[in-house]
């Protein structure tokens, strides 16, 4: 990884006086970023999304405003990572060429793109690091004036990164669940991030995309489910003893085990109406906690035995 050390380096040197809210706001941050390009950003819902899934934002820059839009299925951490991406582009000066330029009210994604890989590893790794800064539970480490960080920091920094990685490790299955059936919830992958694996900057970009990937990727399954297992897996999950939040924990883990595995072996899609998302919790910590509480109840006996049963009657069905 020693390679990537020059971009991470250059980012990082993009970031140096360029203040970024926390808790982060959005729409603070681009007004910050229209003051360093002397020129009006906009923020706009496409009206014509790439089917596909593969363009989830475009820049388009007009006369006197550079207008970003973006798929308008997007939510939450996401949203505001493809957001931060094309901001991104616009700190590093990037250029793109777009043949048919869609204007405000005709702006489409679809097939559109234009920045050289280069550009697009460079505006991945900035987006990723100012979106891991603004929500780290550490601000960068304070040091003294001889350059070493303060023993408070350094304390804490060690304290986060502990509790980041158990975070990560306890993810990791279900992110292993969702990902292969959905991979289009899985975003580009920055190039490469900090060589030191045990670092809390390193591990908190990875933790703020897992969660992204993890909550995209279960609102995609349910363009797949089976409109009556919910009803179902509560059902048999009730008669099995568990009520409330357990309840409703065991439900959201079994229906992404059945559908996730439904989907992998090649079940049509049954192309339900979608139910709106939830709005997001409050913040990355809230998401990943209400992950982990899910993940946690796929190894619960009585998940496991609804999973179980309900395996084998789905797949009498077939």
């Amino acid at each position: 990884m020693d390679d990537l050390q020059p971009l991470l380096a250059a980012c990082e040197q993009r970031l140096e006086g360029i203040a970024i809210p926390r808790p982060f706001d959005l729409d603070a941050f681009r007004h910050t970023v229209e003051g360093l390009r002397g020129r009006d950003i906009g923020i706009a819902a496409a009206a014509d999304p790439d089917p596909s899934g593969g363009v989830h934002a475009l820049t388009v820059p007009l006369e006197t405003t550079d207008w970003i839009f973006h798929d308008p299925g997007l939510t939450g951490a996401h949203f505001e990572l493809v957001v931060l991406h094309e901001l991104a582009h616009l700190i590093c000066d990037h250029t793109a060429s777009h043949s048919d330029a869609p204007d405000v009210e005709t702006s489409g994604l679809r097939g559109r793109h234009g920045f050289a890989p280069a550009q697009e590893s460079e505006a991945e790794m900035l987006a990723s690091l100012i979106y891991a800064r603004a929500t780290s539970p550490c601000l960068p480490a304070q040091r003294s004036d001889d350059g070493v960080p303060d023993r408070l920091t350094t304390m804490l920094d060690r304290h986060w990164t502990r509790i980041t990685h158990e975070r990560l490790r306890a993810l990791r299955p279900l992110w292993d669940l969702v990902a292969p059936a959905i991979p289009d919830a899985v975003l580009p992958t920055p190039p490469g991030t900090r060589p030191d694996p045990l670092g809390l900057e390193a591990a908190h970009m990875r933790l703020v995309r897992d969660v992204v990937e993890i909550r995209d990727g279960m609102l995609a399954l349910r363009r797949y489910a089976d409109p009556d297992l919910c009803d179902r897996l509560r059902i048999d999950l009730e008669g099995r003893g568990l009520t409330g939040a357990e309840l409703q924990l065991a439900t959201v883990a079994a229906w992404t085990v059945l559908t996730a595995d439904a989907l992998r072996r090649g079940k049509a899609p049954q192309r339900v109406e979608l139910v709106p998302p939830r709005p997001p919790l409050p913040d990355l910590d809230a998401q990943a906690d209400r992950l982990i509480d899910i993940e946690a109840a796929l190894h619960w006996p009585a998940t496991g035995a609804c999973v179980e049963e309900l395996s084998r009657t789905l797949a009498g069905r077939v």
